[in-house]
């Protein structure tokens, strides 16, 4: 997952998270992801 969120942080993509089945929710940066689940 690491390559992932840096390859998403790269092509300056959000990633989804929490989304519902209409693709409505929260996005965040990548990188801000990668932090969050490191700490956990």
């Amino acid at each position: 997952m690491n390559s992932w969120l840096h390859g998403m942080n790269d092509d300056s993509l959000l990633v989804g998270v929490n989304c519902i089945a209409k693709l409505i929710g929260l996005e965040i940066e990548p990188y801000d992801l990668y932090k969050e689940l490191d700490e956990a």
